[in-house]
């Protein structure tokens, strides 16, 4: 098993602050509650590319819900975390920042689909496994379905998790356990100036990077210096 990168900041970071989502700086004028998931994920992320793909998603999603005139709607159990469209917009622009501030310092963020809401355990497996351009479906869904067990039915397969969870602590030990490694997570959010805000989770000797971006994750890893 390859061993999981260490990382540790040398840059000043502000203490651990619980994350709140956003909207997008580009679009003020967009409410978060016309948006997919995904188009919020994208927006959140500031990454061009990543909202135009959202956006073609969206438009063909609708497009075949209008075809089939029955929308799905999927049912969850695990509460949601509601924020307005200005604390949306506000948490947006830092996390804009943050990401220049991840580039300036070397880091590259590994995107993905997030899909299933899975963007928290593709981070963890991308991790571990030294694999960041597989999203890592099937086995994101294994563990999700773990901690739907687990859970008794507080986690259903269309539940998020978040960084402050103890579900969360609870899947980062089971995928130690799994993948023989000893890691822990620095989970880096943006504050309200737009710098780094850490909250530690697991107490593994390894610490990995995950971006927090309060509705979706990526994992991080530093750039390759050629010689």
């Amino acid at each position: 098993m390859k061993p999981v990168g260490r990382f540790t900041p040398s840059h000043a970071t502000s203490q651990a602050t619980s994350p709140a989502n956003s909207t997008s700086p580009h679009y003020p004028e967009i409410k978060s509650e016309f948006l997919s998931k995904s188009q919020q994920q994208a927006l959140l992320s500031g990454n061009a590319k990543e909202i135009k793909q959202a956006n073609n998603a969206a438009l063909a999603e609708a497009i075949q819900h209008s075809l089939n005139e029955k929308p799905v709607h999927q049912k969850t159990s695990l509460p949601k975390r509601k924020i307005t469209s200005a604390e949306w917009s506000a948490h947006a622009k830092n996390n804009l920042q943050l990401r220049k501030w991840f580039d300036a310092n070397n880091y590259l963020i590994k995107p993905n689909s997030g899909k299933e809401n899975n963007c928290l355990l593709i981070s963890l497996l991308q991790h571990v496994t030294g694999d960041y351009e597989s999203q890592h479906t099937k086995r994101a869904q294994h563990y999700k379905s773990i901690l739907q067990n687990v859970s008794k039915g507080t986690i259903n397969s269309f539940d998020p998790l978040y960084s402050d969870s103890d579900w969360t602590t609870f899947m980062i030990n089971k995928i130690n356990q799994d993948y023989d490694t000893d890691f822990s997570v620095d989970f880096y959010s943006a504050d309200g100036d737009g710098k780094p805000a850490v909250l530690r989770v697991g107490e593994g000797k390894n610490s990995v990077i995950i971006f927090d971006q309060g509705g979706h994750f990526e994992a991080v890893i530093t750039k390759k210096i050629s010689p």
